[in-house]
């Protein structure tokens, strides 16, 4: 297994409607590795989710109970809850496998007592992340 260190790359989404939602990624690291038999590489990328900004008010309070779902290919992870604010700060790393699928992600309002109802989310091809993690440059994806 090889491994490449790559810049810091960020991922802004923008909220369509509305005032600006911005959720921030930063994918830090790649390392390379074998073929599945379809001839797919496998790449690790370690994704590290930081904060959403102007996220709209869906609770009852006034405030959102946010959280991000990471999918990639069959694997989904999300960050923790963060209750009653419409600036949510994570700080968290993911470390995720892809062979080619799309990266998406999803912020997600969190309740009790009724199903979890979606803020937004953006679909990163796969595409898009090599020349990302490639180049070092950062991207702005809308929500």
């Amino acid at each position: 297994v090889t491994e490449a260190k790559e810049s810091h790359h960020h991922t802004e989404g923008l909220d369509a409607g509305g005032p600006t939602d911005v959720v921030q990624t930063e994918t830090t690291d790649a390392k390379t590795g074998s073929s599945d038999p379809a001839g797919a590489k496998s790449v690790q990328l370690f994704v590290r989710c930081v904060a959403a900004h102007h996220l709209p008010k869906v609770d009852r309070a006034g405030t959102c109970d946010a959280y991000v779902e990471l999918k990639l290919g069959g694997h989904s992870m999300q960050t923790q809850v963060v209750k009653n604010s419409l600036e949510p700060r994570w700080e968290e790393k993911f470390e995720l496998e892809a062979r080619g699928e799309d990266l998406l992600l999803r912020v997600m309002d969190w309740d009790r007592f009724t199903r979890n109802e979606m803020v937004g989310n953006v679909r990163v091809p796969h595409e898009r992340l090599m020349e990302a993690l490639a180049s070092g440059e950062e991207e702005e994806f809308e929500l």
